[in-house]
């Protein structure tokens, strides 16, 4: 499945610097639903994101928009759009503990309707070691879709849901 994800925000190769550290890229849902299709297809995409640093507090704004248009036009896929952003928080309250909260909004036209989804988590993250870290993640999803859309797919209906997270991450 194809995701953005921009590690470095252009400050390095491979992984944020240390002082942007909790600050992560965001992954809207993809567009088509498939790893693998036999659609040829072009995509146009855009995404930027603003970070500003004040001593142990981090904000992100992020925007994004992708357009997929199917070369040969189906009835089940046609063209689809995704816009939307995230804004978040992150404070490092010392050393090993970092808390972060964000708040995404995205909206898309697929199949003829618009699917509208508002999220947001609340993350605690406790560094154990250099290689290993615990956290807690609250996080909410509310997906709205209109009548065109949940006529032409019944599996998206409206939706919401709350999801408690606690798991150990560690690097190897």
């Amino acid at each position: 499945l194809g995701n953005f994800y921009n590690t470095g925000y252009q400050l390095a190769p491979n992984t944020p610097p240390a002082t942007i550290s909790p600050v992560q890229g965001f992954t809207p849902v993809p567009l088509n639903g498939a790893a693998i299709t036999d659609v040829i297809y072009r995509s146009r995409v855009a995404f930027g994101s603003l970070v500003h640093m004040a001593d142990r507090m981090q904000y992100r704004l992020t925007g994004y928009w992708d357009d997929y248009q199917a070369v040969v036009q189906t009835a089940n896929l046609g063209q689809q759009q995704i816009w939307g952003g995230e804004f978040a928080v992150s404070r490092n309250i010392n050393p090993y503990l970092t808390g972060i909260v964000a708040v995404d909004y995205n909206s898309q036209r697929v199949l003829g309707g618009d699917l509208d989804t508002v999220s947001g988590y609340v993350m605690a993250n406790y560094q154990l070691s250099q290689l290993m870290s615990v956290y807690l993640r609250i996080a909410y999803i509310d997906r709205l879709a209109n009548a065109a859309l949940t006529a032409a797919s019944p599996i998206t209906n409206n939706l919401t849901d709350t999801a408690i997270t606690i798991g150990i991450h560690r690097t190897f």
